[in-house]
């Protein structure tokens, strides 16, 4: 099978998705396709290219959404309920088949960055909050110290 590396261009949609926030330019594979008589794009060039407007669009990867779940040791459908989607719809993102809405992207994103934490999903979902080490350690009441008298 004949290959090639070829540059292509990334074309990253506005927030709005009305325009073209900007162009990215990545070298990509190519690989000959006899019947078409073309250069046609390999499936890593496909990924590459996904992986590129994602990261430019600030979305969290595939791999994140793996990442993300085993971080809290969570099923997809525990993980699914926690952002109050289904479990198919964690699966196909975690899968790379498809992605989420870019403002659950957000939401989710706020967890994987450490800037919310799971407690709050969990309370904001009505469910009981689940006990940790590190949650029962961090939680544990100091005794104060008393103070001396003069």
């Amino acid at each position: 099978m004949k290959t090639k590396q070829d540059e292509f261009e990334v074309v990253v949609p506005n927030i709005e998705g009305t325009g073209i926030a900007e162009r990215v330019k990545i070298p990509i594979k190519l690989r000959w396709d006899e019947e078409v008589q073309e250069w046609l794009l390999t499936p890593e060039a496909h990924k590459m290219i996904e992986n590129t407007k994602a990261r430019h669009m600030g979305l969290l990867r595939p791999e994140q959404f793996l990442d993300l779940r085993t971080r809290y040791d969570y099923s997809q459908k525990e993980i699914g309920e926690l952002f109050q989607v289904g479990e198919k719809s964690w699966t196909v993102w975690e899968s790379g088949k498809q992605r989420p809405s870019r403002s659950i992207n957000l939401l989710i994103r706020a967890l994987y960055d450490g800037e919310i934490s799971v407690d709050y999903l969990l309370r904001r979902a009505g469910k009981p909050l689940r006990e940790t080490a590190e949650a029962v350690d961090s939680f544990r009441e100091v005794p104060l110290k008393k103070k001396s008298k003069p």
